[in-house]
């Protein structure tokens, strides 16, 4: 019987499960061949499964020695394919990549030191002063500008469990532009956020302007 024919006598049986006509032409030429079992023959290699303790192990190791190593680097290290490598380190070691976590700024020791001084100075006045909490609560602070940041974050994506806390990577790599930002605060949040035009200056049109909507910000909140 052709392979053909075959395949018409399997479809009313199996419907939508039954093997495609390549498929079954490809078996009828093997068991004319002289093939008698439909069982996987021996074949010489590596074995399927690989995930073993030790390996698990190798490839956690090479991960924690360099967080940002790639599945290629593993699967070349451990001497298997890449979606071997991918499973071992997704499924077998629960590890994913993620971003680094953006942070304004790395401040150096004395930075810290500085804006601690900074805020014991303002404690200090303040607490000096009569009606501490009602002066604290007054104060309307406000600060201007804002650099335009255009970082790359995948290019720091590092791998790591779940469980474990996010790396940090700060923003040091500012575009070619700026813009002006006039930023408006008490001791409860933020009150008013207000961006200048490109290529204006803030005159005392502008400042007055930006004054009106600070005084309906603050009868608002």
């Amino acid at each position: 019987m052709e392979a053909k024919d075959i395949h018409k006598e399997m479809l009313p049986m199996y419907g939508e499960y039954c093997l495609s006509h390549e498929a079954v032409h490809n078996w009828v030429q093997k068991f004319s061949e002289g093939r008698a079992s439909m069982k996987d023959e021996h074949r010489a290699g590596r074995p399927v499964e690989i995930a073993t303790p030790e390996m698990l192990q190798h490839a956690e190791d090479i991960i924690r020695a360099e967080r940002r190593v790639t599945v290629d680097a593993v699967a070349t290290a451990i001497g298997c394919s890449r979606g071997q490598a991918y499973n071992m380190m997704h499924e077998g070691l629960g590890f994913h990549k993620m971003c680094s976590r953006w942070v304004p700024r790395q401040l150096t020791p004395q930075n810290t030191k500085a804006r601690e001084w900074a805020c014991h100075c303002s404690i200090s006045s303040a607490t000096r002063m009569k009606g501490t909490t009602c002066f604290l609560g007054s104060s309307l602070m406000m600060s201007l500008g804002c650099t335009i940041m255009s970082p790359r974050r995948c290019a720091s994506m590092r791998w790591k469990h779940p469980s474990s806390p996010a790396h940090k990577k700060f923003k040091v790599t500012p575009s070619a532009g700026k813009v002006m930002l006039t930023v408006f605060w008490d001791c409860q949040g933020v009150l008013l956020t207000e961006f200048q035009q490109r290529g204006h200056t803030v005159t005392s049109a502008s400042y007055c302007m930006i004054l009106t909507k600070l005084r309906a910000a603050i009868r608002r909140k």
